[in-house]
């Protein structure tokens, strides 16, 4: 086992402090009893790190940023609640709101995610995007509703069909999206709210990134590069529609894991 610790200052340091061998050697006292005290150390120096965090965020005063690595996010009324599962989103509280913040290496289509918002189909922006070193750093209201991906039957039916209605309001102002699959659809009370608009804009502009992943199974047409059509949007929730196994959330495959983990995943 390597401990190894970071800080940023100006930029990121990392530096590796202390290895110890975990092969369990009965005879080995003084082993055994090294490996103990590094994790109680390392178990106290986490909960001193979530204390110090936790008031390190609720006493952000201003925006700032280091030179080299992640941004870091300070702004007046800003305060971090969690990180939502494995991704560059994060749930806060920002002037007594809650609130979504996005961090993207794409360009974010602002200009078509405040469009939708007008029209009632997407989350509010409650701030302007904010560059920093090649971040875009997106702030929107939190809805509080269900993924496509974790409706079932006729409620799932119902999103959709309510999903399909949505794009075409979009559509009707000239607005392609780019990437309609079912995690970035959120049901709420009989209305549909669409999310992740890194590829969104405007007919005829907006295409898709040159490093689209090429193991999802994308519309026909739909190649790295080519401009987004409205055809794509539609035909991707045909698609989500057609599939007979519902893709499963993130929430889900995260209990997935820890059930395996715990070994009560039963067949």
């Amino acid at each position: 086992m390597t401990v190894g610790g970071a800080v940023y200052t100006t930029h990121p340091i990392c530096d590796i402090y202390y290895t110890v061998s975990l092969l369990f050697i009965p005879s080995d006292e003084q082993n055994i009893i090294r490996v103990a005290r590094i994790i109680a150390a390392l178990r106290e120096a986490v909960n001193r790190l979530n204390v110090m965090y936790q008031n390190l965020y609720a006493d952000d005063k201003k925006l700032s940023h280091v030179n080299d690595g992640y941004p870091c996010l300070r702004l007046d009324g800003l305060k971090y609640i969690e990180r939502i599962w494995y991704t560059p989103i994060f749930k806060a509280k920002y002037n007594n709101s809650d609130v979504i913040i996005k961090f993207t290496r794409q360009s974010y289509g602002a200009i078509a995610h405040q469009q939708a918002a007008d029209l009632g189909i997407a989350p509010r922006l409650v701030a302007n995007v904010i560059h920093i070193h090649g971040w875009s750093v997106v702030i929107m209201e939190y809805i509080e509703g269900d993924l496509l991906s974790a409706l079932e039957g006729d409620l799932y039916n119902q999103a959709v069909h309510q999903a399909k209605a949505a794009i075409r309001k979009m559509h009707a102002k000239s607005i392609v999206h780019g990437d309609l699959r079912p995690n970035n659809i959120i049901y709420k009370d009989g209305t549909v709210y669409l999310i992740d608009f890194e590829r969104a804009g405007s007919l005829g502009i907006a295409t898709y990134p040159l490093t689209l992943n090429p193991f999802i199974d994308w519309p026909d047409g739909v190649h790295p590069g080519t401009k987004i059509q409205e055809q794509h949007d539609l035909d991707m929730i045909e698609m989500t529609q057609a599939t007979t196994h519902r893709v499963p959330s993130a929430v889900e495959i995260d209990r997935h894991i820890k059930a395996m983990a715990d070994g009560n995943l039963h067949s």
